[in-house]
């Protein structure tokens, strides 16, 4: 018997650039500590480019409180490389508890918003830590084994959403790279005696924690995201999708409004 089997050729397929215009990226915060208050600005790439993020140095921006307040920003005042398609207010500003605050961004033509409202914060009551029993265990001659102890209280009788943000020495730490760190109060419990870091530390290290409280769409948000950057593209992952933001007119990022509770301590 003679089987035939059809030839197959490889065609080669160029993507239209044109159909993919370029989308603004905002990453925005405002919180209750006036100095981590800033605005960075992004666009999109083409499937072909090759270099650097291109950053939006010419945009207005401001944010407005509610009850009147409007702080404009400015971009980059500092003049550092560094800061390059960042924003800040001219007079710096702390958020209050329960105020709505709306970004605005204007470049070419096209205006961005998106409102959020700023939670009632949650007070660290105090830090620790300990030797992680598994890295004693396994790998003793690590110096980051050391893991954090929170202890603090859960307000009850209100739905709350978290992000945990740890510092290593004043530079934010993860894990792992696309590591995204929050919580909802239900997975918390009122208690929260001892807790466990995700991250470790070494001897000598000044260990900083920040509790963010955050709203709902934040929570999702962050979620989602989390969910995509470690969707391994496998046969049984869901297709990437953008997640779900709180910004108009097809902007890619997120504003984020947070009251942000703080503690220290250093590992000896």
């Amino acid at each position: 018997m003679l089987l035939m089997v059809p030839a197959a050729c490889d065609v080669p397929f160029e993507l239209d650039e044109d159909q993919t215009p370029p989308v603004m990226v905002i990453e925005a915060q405002v919180t209750d500590v006036a100095h981590i208050n800033y605005v960075k600005l992004s666009t999109t790439v083409s499937f072909y480019y090759q270099g650097d993020v291109p950053l939006v140095t010419d945009a207005v921006v401001t944010v407005a409180e509610e009850g009147g307040n409007i702080f404009t920003y400015s971009h980059n005042p500092g003049g550092s490389p560094d800061s390059v398609g960042y924003y800040l207010p001219d007079v710096p500003f702390s958020g209050k508890e329960g105020l709505t605050y709306t970004l605005s961004v204007t470049h070419d033509g096209a205006i961005y918003s998106a409102s959020d409202v700023m939670a009632a914060p949650n007070k660290i009551d105090s830090l620790s830590y300990q030797v992680n029993p598994f890295m004693e265990f396994f790998d003793p001659e690590e110096e980051d084994k050391h893991e954090l102890l929170l202890y603090a209280k859960e307000p009850q009788g209100i739905k709350n959403y978290y992000m945990f943000r740890f510092f290593k020495n004043d530079s934010v730490y993860r894990s792992y790279e696309n590591d995204v760190y929050i919580a909802e109060d239900v997975a918390l419990g009122e208690d929260i005696n001892g807790l466990p870091s995700p991250v470790l530390y070494a001897q000598k290290d000044t260990a900083i924690v920040n509790i963010l409280s955050v709203s709902r769409y934040a929570y999702v948000y962050y979620f989602d995201l989390q969910l995509a950057l470690n969707n391994d593209g496998g046969m049984f992952s869901p297709p990437p999708a953008n997640p779900n933001n709180n910004l108009d007119n097809d902007a890619l990022g997120f504003f984020l409004v947070a009251s942000v509770a703080a503690d220290t301590v250093i590992i000896w």
